[in-house]
């Protein structure tokens, strides 16, 4: 079973979901795609966020952040007794599973990926998230595969709009080009034509006098 919570302190609101226990916690590791914030050196939960499409886990806004950190916080057996706990967040990928880990543990494959929060006790904030509160048994690993067609059809898209207006850029190039290029032959056409028509001016004068 995944619990799920939406924040409404960002616009859209911000979808939250965790698992039940320690073992629902296993499969979202499994199965996750998006961030995940845990509790520091203490047992906890493992919340994690929908990000929007174009949103990156280093760009979330702080109040949203806080509301992810309470979360977690709320859902520790330890950091709930405290007044204060560090959270921590990585993005899932960062995530490091290995076979002599237990049940709902992680590390990290890269630490430099991995940033803190400092969490003070807000009941006033749980309760909002927890009003939101909804249960649900989604199939993870077809969520997982649909996200991951839902992202290879935007990165194509995005990646075809790109060549198109690189296209059109060097179209618009080509055809300055070919208008400066245009414009010169007739200044020079024009030179040529005056020099002819001052010459011939010049030879009638010439003749006038002469007569």
């Amino acid at each position: 079973m995944v619990y799920y919570f939406t924040s409404t302190v960002v616009e859209p609101p911000a979808l939250i979901y965790m698992g039940k226990d320690k073992f629902e916690n296993e499969e979202l590791i499994k199965y996750g795609w998006e961030e995940d914030f845990h509790v520091d050196k203490l047992s906890s939960a493992h919340v994690y966020l929908r990000l929007q499409f174009g949103q990156t886990w280093n760009t979330i806004p702080e109040v949203l952040l806080t509301d992810l950190g309470q979360l977690v916080k709320a859902n520790s057996i330890e950091g709930v007794k405290k007044s204060s706990v560090v959270v921590v967040y990585t993005p899932w990928n960062n995530l490091k599973k290995t076979a002599d880990m237990d049940v709902g543990q992680v590390s990290f494959h890269d630490h430099g990926l991995v940033k803190k929060l400092q969490i003070e006790k807000n009941n006033q904030v749980v309760k909002r998230l927890e009003k939101t509160k909804q249960e649900s048994h989604p199939d993870l690993a077809l969520e997982k595969l649909e996200i991951e067609k839902q992202r290879r059809r935007a990165a194509k898209e995005a990646s075809n709009a790109k060549k198109k207006e690189d296209l059109q850029r060097e179209k618009e190039k080509r055809e300055e080009a070919s208008k400066k290029s245009y414009d010169s032959i007739f200044e020079q056409s024009n030179m040529r034509s005056n020099l002819q028509n001052t010459d011939v001016k010049d030879v009638n004068e010439w003749e006038e006098d002469f007569m």
